[in-house]
C-alpha cells in the first residue's frame, strides 16, 4: 500500500470566469456538486440489482449584491438568467493550476437582505454534464 501525499487547497486567489468576465472580486464561495441516485430493481424472487442513475451537476456561487456597478455579477446574473454560459472555476488562479469548466444555465440569486448588513446572495446554476478538469494556460 502506498502513502499518498496531500497538498490541501486554501480558497484564496481564486478565479471565477463566466463567459469572458472575471467575477472573483464579487464571489465569496464557489461549489460544484453532483446528485446521483441509486436505481434498484427487485425481482419476484427477492434478487436486487442496483445501479447509479445519471449525474446531475450544479454550480453554486455566493456573492455580494451590487446593483450600481454596470456589469456586476448580480446585474449580470439578473440580466442573463436562463441563458447558458461557460463557467470556469480555478481554485488557485495562475498558469499551470487546475481549472474546472462547465456549461451552466445561469440563475439569479436573492434580491435585498437585512438592514445594516451587506446584501449577499447565493445562486445555483444547472450544468450540462460534469465539469471538465484541465490545466490553465
Amino acid at each position: 500500500m502506498s502513502t499518498i501525499a496531500l497538498t490541501p487547497i486554501v480558497m484564496k486567489n481564486v478565479s471565477l470566469i463566466v463567459d469572458t468576465d472575471d467575477f472573483a472580486k464579487h464571489v465569496s464561495a464557489v461549489t460544484f456538486t453532483v446528485e446521483q441516485q441509486e436505481i434498484t430493481c427487485t425481482g419476484l424472487d427477492g434478487t436486487t440489482y442496483t445501479e447509479l442513475g445519471p449525474e446531475k451537476w450544479k454550480a453554486t456561487v455566493a456573492y455580494a449584491q451590487d446593483w450600481d456597478t454596470a456589469g456586476s455579477l448580480s446585474d449580470y446574473l439578473f440580466t442573463n438568467r436562463g441563458q447558458t454560459k461557460t463557467v470556469k472555476f480555478q481554485p488557485r488562479a495562475g498558469a499551470g493550476e487546475t481549472v474546472f469548466t462547465a456549461e451552466c444555465v445561469l440563475a439569479t440569486g436573492q434580491l435585498g437582505g437585512a438592514v445594516g448588513e451587506f446584501a449577499n446572495s447565493t445562486a445555483t446554476f444547472g450544468c450540462s454534464g460534469a465539469p471538465v478538469k484541465s490545466t490553465a494556460a
